[in-house]
């Protein structure tokens, strides 16, 4: 049933997720770029700024990268990196990200 996402916190993260993996797969390339100049031992604004990444785009680069670092720790079964975005191999993972084509 359709419902408001204000209040209902279940709801909300779901929408993050979802938005998490859309802007994954869309933003893939300039992510990668961001993230092999901040592998450089950059501090994640000075990397946004240099990449010419501002705004809501570096704040979603650092929350990706970071959701991405706690699932390698934690949800073995999600890759970034070999579809170009999330996408969950293991159909046993308790997270499913899939996209279809």
């Amino acid at each position: 049933m359709p419902a408001r996402s204000e209040p209902q916190p279940l709801i909300q993260l779901a929408d993050v997720f979802a938005g998490l993996a859309v802007f994954s797969r869309a933003a893939y390339d300039a992510y990668e770029r961001w993230l092999c100049v901040r592998g450089r031992g950059q501090d994640a604004h000075i990397t946004t700024a240099s990449e010419g990444v501002y705004g809501s785009q570096a704040y979603r680069f650092v929350l990706l990268d970071e959701f991405y670092t706690a699932c390698v720790r934690r949800l073995p079964g999600i890759s970034l990196q070999t579809r170009r975005g999330l996408y969950t191999w293991r159909a046993g993972a308790p997270i499913q990200f899939r996209f279809h084509t």
